[in-house]
């Protein structure tokens, strides 16, 4: 089990540094909305060349705030390309649904870029406070310290996506480190009915999340079953979360007449992915020239969604 390690002290100065290393690097890729006149400025920041701006913190997931902006403004689930689309299982729900809290909260797109970076932090020092106690128990010839280094070079190497673009990439980052978290706890000993419904509603949340994380929670309880064959605590744990996601599943059956457990878009993004780019890789400048988020509006663009999601996402199955 995961605890916390008893020099307290220790665990206070690395959440300090965590967060004076985190939010200090926030801060500097978010300067460069400061210098949006000045293109040589900009070569103060990644990637580092003049006229080139990679901050996207107003990003907030595309289809995720266009969705969101839908269901604060009382339009229901729906619009994911900044159009009148109709309702939609494009995305998961749980971040949609707190964007659009935000939104109610916030108002403007900036202000909620600014919640969701902070959040965002937030959950990076988390992350990293959970890195240093998983090393303070596991590891015997390396300080834990070592292993909070390797973390913060790994925010350095994926600075973008962690500093400058305001995408789902932490919240997923929440879910599997919070499986990680208790999951080791119920690894290491037996576990009762509490953990079994905590854990059931973190399955449940994970999947709404997303549905790798949901995949991974899958997998996890599986283990769990097979290390204590506690079949009775396991049936509760899914019983609950089927219970979390089973509302979901019907409102898209009725929406749609077909079974669609989280997200539609699976056939979407197979054929994005292997068939439209020669090597099967994913790239931006490819989405944002093709993606219909950012095409479903232009003038000229096919009115592909006119038949409905169904319709849109049956082109992509065939």
């Amino acid at each position: 089990m995961l605890h916390v390690p008893h020099q307290p002290s220790n665990l206070a100065r690395t959440g300090l540094l965590l967060s004076i290393i985190v939010f200090g690097l926030s801060l500097y890729a978010n300067l460069s909305y400061l210098f949006r006149d000045q293109p040589d400025m900009l070569a103060l920041f990644p990637p580092f060349i003049k006229g080139v701006n990679l901050n996207h913190n107003t990003h907030l997931g595309a289809e995720y705030y266009f969705i969101a902006r839908s269901i604060a403004s009382g339009k229901g689930f729906s619009n994911p390309f900044q159009i009148e689309s109709g309702p939609t299982a494009w995305m998961p729900p749980l971040y949609c649904y707190l964007l659009a809290l935000l939104i109610l909260i916030g108002g403007s797109k900036l202000i909620v870029a600014g919640m969701v970076v902070f959040l965002k932090d937030v959950v990076l020092v988390a992350v990293g406070l959970l890195v240093y106690v998983a090393a303070s128990k596991t590891t015997t010839r390396l300080r834990p310290w070592c292993a909070v280094l390797v973390y913060i070079i790994m925010l350095l190497t994926y600075f973008r996506w962690f500093f400058q673009i305001t995408h789902d990439e932490w919240v997923l980052l929440f879910f599997v480190s919070s499986l990680f978290w208790l999951s080791s706890s119920m690894w290491s000993a037996p576990w009762g009915e509490k953990k079994s419904v905590l854990w059931g509603v973190l399955g449940g949340l994970s999947f709404l999340a997303s549905p790798i994380a949901g995949f991974g929670w899958c997998v996890t309880t599986l283990a769990l079953a097979l290390r204590w064959r506690r079949l009775r605590l396991v049936f509760i744990s899914g019983a609950i979360c089927a219970a979390l996601c089973l509302p979901w599943v019907i409102r898209n059956y009725r929406v749609f007449h077909e079974v669609i457990v989280i997200k539609s878009n699976l056939f979407f993004d197979l054929y994005t992915s292997n068939y439209e780019t020669p090597d099967g890789l994913h790239r931006e400048e490819h989405v944002l020239r093709h993606h219909p988020v950012w095409t479903a509006s232009r003038a000229g663009a096919p009115d592909c969604l006119a038949a409905g999601e169904a319709a849109f996402i049956e082109l992509y199955r065939q």
